[in-house]
């Protein structure tokens, strides 16, 4: 019997444990608890952190959840609502989304991120990109991560909108497009020599 009781007592433990490790991604979209980010949670979404300006921004991998926290959710669903989306070109654009990666990172501190990136998501989602390719990373207001996901990235300026096949970069959107959203995205993914804002 008390060998039984061992064994039940270790199994609850081990339980408990699994159960616990799968929770805090589930929580943390429903509260707004902060979790600070560190190097030593690479993986984990959404974290908060509050930054040297005493705010609270995202910090390190994240998805469309975190953007749909309280002190995200005013800005991100505004410009996604307003946002109209050229269809003309974004029909040009669906062909050429297959097997292409989009790499963000974003401030949520940022205006010009606040206003690129719901207007990216609103055009996504009204195209056939598979969100299986898209990684979303939220920087400080140095342009860096505890995790160093922008090593190799060469970030200057939020937001960057890199396009990639094969692991070559086609081109990149920074800090704000040349015509629109719609535009730019068909120059770069057909070719055509797309130059960024800060490109000579």
């Amino acid at each position: 019997m008390k060998h039984i009781l061992i064994l039940f007592a270790i199994f609850s433990i081990i339980a408990c444990k699994s159960k616990n490790e799968k929770e805090p991604v589930n929580n943390e979209v429903v509260n707004d608890s902060i979790e600070m980010a560190t190097p030593s949670t690479p993986t984990d979404f959404n974290k908060l952190a509050i930054s040297e300006e005493d705010e609270e921004i995202l910090l390190g991998r994240i998805d469309r959840k975190g953007l749909q926290r309280s002190q995200f959710k005013p800005w991100f669903d505004s410009i996604y609502h307003e946002y109209s989306v050229d269809t003309a070109n974004l029909g040009k654009i669906n062909p050429l989304l297959p097997n292409v990666d989009i790499q963000i990172f974003m401030g949520t501190w940022c205006e010009d991120s606040q206003r690129e990136i719901p207007a990216l998501f609103k055009v996504l989602d009204a195209s056939t990109f598979n969100y299986e390719n898209l990684d979303l990373v939220a920087v400080n207001r140095e342009k860096q991560t505890p995790q160093k996901f922008e090593s190799n990235y060469n970030i200057e300026y939020v937001p960057t909108i890199l396009f990639i096949s094969d692991t070559t970069e086609l081109g990149r959107i920074v800090e704000y497009t040349q015509e629109s959203l719609e535009k730019d995205m068909l120059t770069i993914l057909s070719g055509e020599g797309y130059k960024h804002a800060y490109e000579d």
